[in-house]
Protein backbone atom coordinates (compact mmCIF):
# COMPACT_ATOMS: atom_id res chain seq x y z
CA UNK A 1 0.00 0.00 0.00
CA UNK A 2 2.83 2.37 0.84
CA UNK A 3 4.45 1.72 -2.54
CA UNK A 4 1.12 2.43 -4.22
CA UNK A 5 0.91 5.77 -2.44
CA UNK A 6 4.46 6.62 -3.46
CA UNK A 7 3.69 5.76 -7.08
CA UNK A 8 0.51 7.87 -7.03
CA UNK A 9 2.47 10.77 -5.55
CA UNK A 10 5.16 10.55 -8.25
CA UNK A 11 2.51 10.37 -10.98
CA UNK A 12 0.77 13.45 -9.58
CA UNK A 13 4.07 15.34 -9.69
CA UNK A 14 4.61 14.33 -13.32
CA UNK A 15 1.07 15.48 -14.18
CA UNK A 16 1.80 18.80 -12.48
CA UNK A 17 5.06 19.09 -14.42
CA UNK A 18 3.44 18.41 -17.79
CA UNK A 19 0.56 20.76 -16.96
CA UNK A 20 3.12 23.53 -16.52
CA UNK A 21 4.47 22.70 -20.01
CA UNK A 22 0.96 23.25 -21.42
CA UNK A 23 0.85 26.55 -19.51
CA UNK A 24 4.15 27.57 -21.11
CA UNK A 25 2.86 26.66 -24.57
CA UNK A 26 -0.22 28.82 -24.01
CA UNK A 27 1.90 31.73 -22.80
CA UNK A 28 4.01 31.56 -25.96
CA UNK A 29 1.00 32.89 -27.87
CA UNK A 30 1.07 36.13 -25.88
CA UNK A 31 4.68 37.22 -26.29
CA UNK A 32 5.21 40.65 -27.76
CA UNK A 33 3.46 41.94 -30.86
CA UNK A 34 1.40 40.11 -33.47
CA UNK A 35 0.11 41.23 -36.84
CA UNK A 36 -3.57 41.34 -37.76
CA UNK A 37 -3.30 37.73 -38.98
CA UNK A 38 -1.84 36.64 -35.61
CA UNK A 39 1.69 36.05 -36.91
CA UNK A 40 4.34 36.93 -34.29
CA UNK A 41 6.38 40.08 -34.79
CA UNK A 42 9.62 41.00 -33.01
CA UNK A 43 9.59 43.63 -30.31
CA UNK A 44 11.17 46.98 -31.21
CA UNK A 45 14.92 46.70 -30.58
CA UNK A 46 16.31 48.49 -27.56
CA UNK A 47 18.06 51.76 -28.40
CA UNK A 48 21.26 50.51 -26.85
CA UNK A 49 22.38 46.90 -27.08
CA UNK A 50 22.55 45.44 -23.60
CA UNK A 51 24.21 42.29 -22.43
CA UNK A 52 22.17 39.10 -22.45
CA UNK A 53 21.24 38.68 -18.79
CA UNK A 54 17.79 37.08 -19.00
CA UNK A 55 17.81 33.68 -17.34
CA UNK A 56 15.24 30.94 -16.98
CA UNK A 57 14.78 29.49 -13.53
CA UNK A 58 15.87 25.89 -13.05
CA UNK A 59 12.54 25.40 -11.27
CA UNK A 60 10.33 24.08 -14.10
CA UNK A 61 7.14 25.09 -12.30
CA UNK A 62 8.07 28.76 -11.94
CA UNK A 63 6.34 31.11 -14.43
CA UNK A 64 8.49 33.27 -16.70
CA UNK A 65 8.65 37.08 -16.58
CA UNK A 66 8.09 37.75 -20.26
CA UNK A 67 8.67 41.51 -20.16
CA UNK A 68 12.27 41.05 -19.00
CA UNK A 69 13.27 39.52 -22.34
CA UNK A 70 11.57 41.68 -24.95
CA UNK A 71 13.80 43.83 -27.15
CA UNK A 72 16.94 41.77 -26.54
CA UNK A 73 17.57 39.46 -29.50
CA UNK A 74 18.93 36.41 -27.70
CA UNK A 75 16.65 36.74 -24.69
CA UNK A 76 13.49 37.19 -26.76
CA UNK A 77 14.38 34.30 -29.08
CA UNK A 78 15.19 32.03 -26.14
CA UNK A 79 11.96 32.97 -24.39
CA UNK A 80 9.78 32.29 -27.43
CA UNK A 81 11.33 28.96 -28.25
CA UNK A 82 11.55 27.57 -24.74
CA UNK A 83 7.89 28.34 -24.16
CA UNK A 84 6.87 26.97 -27.58
CA UNK A 85 8.91 23.76 -27.60
CA UNK A 86 11.87 23.66 -25.22
CA UNK A 87 9.72 23.54 -22.11
CA UNK A 88 7.70 20.57 -23.37
CA UNK A 89 10.76 18.57 -24.40
CA UNK A 90 12.68 19.46 -21.23
CA UNK A 91 9.82 18.56 -18.93
CA UNK A 92 9.15 15.36 -20.86
CA UNK A 93 12.77 14.32 -20.28
CA UNK A 94 12.53 15.28 -16.62
CA UNK A 95 9.22 13.48 -16.15
CA UNK A 96 10.56 10.31 -17.74
CA UNK A 97 13.48 10.17 -15.30
CA UNK A 98 11.18 10.99 -12.40
CA UNK A 99 8.95 8.01 -13.27
CA UNK A 100 12.05 5.84 -13.63
CA UNK A 101 13.13 6.73 -10.09
CA UNK A 102 16.32 8.63 -10.92
CA UNK A 103 17.79 11.24 -8.59
CA UNK A 104 16.50 14.81 -8.47
CA UNK A 105 19.87 16.05 -9.73
CA UNK A 106 19.70 13.86 -12.84
CA UNK A 107 16.09 14.91 -13.41
CA UNK A 108 17.12 18.58 -13.38
CA UNK A 109 19.96 17.87 -15.80
CA UNK A 110 17.51 16.07 -18.11
CA UNK A 111 15.22 19.11 -18.00
CA UNK A 112 18.06 21.39 -19.07
CA UNK A 113 19.16 18.89 -21.72
CA UNK A 114 15.70 18.87 -23.28
CA UNK A 115 15.63 22.65 -23.43
CA UNK A 116 19.10 22.87 -24.98
CA UNK A 117 18.52 20.27 -27.67
CA UNK A 118 15.22 21.93 -28.62
CA UNK A 119 16.94 25.30 -28.97
CA UNK A 120 19.85 23.85 -30.96
CA UNK A 121 17.40 22.21 -33.36
CA UNK A 122 15.34 25.40 -33.71
CA UNK A 123 18.42 27.52 -34.45
CA UNK A 124 19.48 25.00 -37.08
CA UNK A 125 16.06 25.15 -38.77
CA UNK A 126 16.04 28.95 -38.76
CA UNK A 127 19.30 29.12 -40.70
CA UNK A 128 17.81 27.21 -43.62
CA UNK A 129 15.80 30.07 -45.25
CA UNK A 130 19.06 31.96 -45.71
CA UNK A 131 21.08 29.36 -47.57
CA UNK A 132 22.02 30.13 -51.17
CA UNK A 133 19.07 29.97 -53.54
CA UNK A 134 16.39 30.23 -50.86
CA UNK A 135 13.21 32.17 -51.59
CA UNK A 136 9.84 32.85 -50.03
CA UNK A 137 8.68 33.97 -46.58
CA UNK A 138 10.21 33.00 -43.25
CA UNK A 139 9.62 33.73 -39.58
CA UNK A 140 10.19 37.36 -38.65
CA UNK A 141 11.03 36.26 -35.10
CA UNK A 142 13.73 33.82 -36.20
CA UNK A 143 17.19 34.19 -34.67
CA UNK A 144 18.90 35.53 -37.83
CA UNK A 145 16.30 38.31 -38.11
CA UNK A 146 16.37 39.20 -34.41
CA UNK A 147 20.16 39.32 -34.27
CA UNK A 148 20.31 41.46 -37.42
CA UNK A 149 17.64 43.77 -36.03
CA UNK A 150 19.71 44.33 -32.91
CA UNK A 151 22.55 45.69 -35.05
CA UNK A 152 20.42 47.34 -37.75
CA UNK A 153 17.42 49.08 -36.21
CA UNK A 154 16.37 50.35 -39.63
CA UNK A 155 15.26 46.83 -40.50
CA UNK A 156 12.28 47.26 -38.18
CA UNK A 157 10.62 49.67 -40.62
CA UNK A 158 10.51 46.88 -43.22
CA UNK A 159 9.09 44.43 -40.68
CA UNK A 160 6.36 46.90 -39.60
CA UNK A 161 4.99 46.89 -43.15
CA UNK A 162 3.50 43.49 -42.41
CA UNK A 163 1.44 44.59 -39.43
CA UNK A 164 -1.82 44.62 -41.41
CA UNK A 165 -0.87 42.16 -44.13
CA UNK A 166 2.14 39.85 -44.11
CA UNK A 167 2.20 40.02 -47.91
CA UNK A 168 3.32 43.65 -47.65
CA UNK A 169 6.67 42.53 -46.24
CA UNK A 170 9.53 42.37 -48.73
CA UNK A 171 11.09 39.09 -47.57
CA UNK A 172 13.74 39.21 -50.28
CA UNK A 173 14.92 42.57 -48.97
CA UNK A 174 14.99 41.33 -45.38
CA UNK A 175 16.89 38.23 -46.50
CA UNK A 176 19.45 40.43 -48.26
CA UNK A 177 19.92 42.59 -45.15
CA UNK A 178 20.28 39.52 -42.93
CA UNK A 179 22.88 38.00 -45.25
CA UNK A 180 24.91 41.21 -45.13
CA UNK A 181 24.81 41.43 -41.33
CA UNK A 182 25.99 39.34 -38.36
CA UNK A 183 22.69 37.51 -37.83
CA UNK A 184 23.57 34.20 -39.45
CA UNK A 185 26.95 33.90 -37.77
CA UNK A 186 25.43 34.72 -34.38
CA UNK A 187 22.70 32.14 -34.97
CA UNK A 188 25.30 29.50 -35.78
CA UNK A 189 27.14 30.42 -32.58
CA UNK A 190 23.89 30.18 -30.62
CA UNK A 191 23.20 26.74 -32.07
CA UNK A 192 26.71 25.55 -31.18
CA UNK A 193 26.33 26.75 -27.59
CA UNK A 194 23.13 24.77 -27.08
CA UNK A 195 24.55 21.73 -28.89
CA UNK A 196 27.62 21.78 -26.63
CA UNK A 197 25.43 21.86 -23.53
CA UNK A 198 23.43 18.92 -24.88
CA UNK A 199 26.65 16.99 -25.57
CA UNK A 200 27.80 17.67 -22.02
CA UNK A 201 24.76 15.89 -20.58
CA UNK A 202 24.86 12.99 -23.05
CA UNK A 203 28.49 12.21 -22.24
CA UNK A 204 27.43 11.43 -18.66
CA UNK A 205 25.07 8.68 -19.82
CA UNK A 206 25.93 5.02 -20.52
CA UNK A 207 27.03 4.15 -24.04
CA UNK A 208 23.76 2.97 -25.62
CA UNK A 209 22.20 3.02 -29.08
CA UNK A 210 19.69 5.67 -27.99
CA UNK A 211 22.44 7.94 -26.65
CA UNK A 212 24.54 7.50 -29.79
CA UNK A 213 21.54 8.22 -32.01
CA UNK A 214 21.02 11.59 -30.31
CA UNK A 215 24.75 12.33 -30.55
CA UNK A 216 24.56 11.64 -34.29
CA UNK A 217 21.59 13.99 -34.66
CA UNK A 218 23.48 16.77 -32.90
CA UNK A 219 26.57 16.16 -35.03
CA UNK A 220 24.50 16.27 -38.22
CA UNK A 221 23.17 19.71 -37.31
CA UNK A 222 26.63 21.29 -37.20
Amino acid sequence: MNMEKVYCYICSKVVELMSSAVRDLSESEFIGLRDSQNNPLPSPPKKEKDEYSFQFSDDPLEPVRIEDALGNAQAEWTLRNILEAGSLLGKSCQGTLKLAGHSSDLQEQAYRFGRHIALAWQACLERQPFISGSAGPFSLVSAPVLFTLEYNHGLYAEIEKGYHNINDVDFDEIRRIVLEGPGLELTKKLQSEHSDMSFEFLRKLPDTEARNAILNILAAME
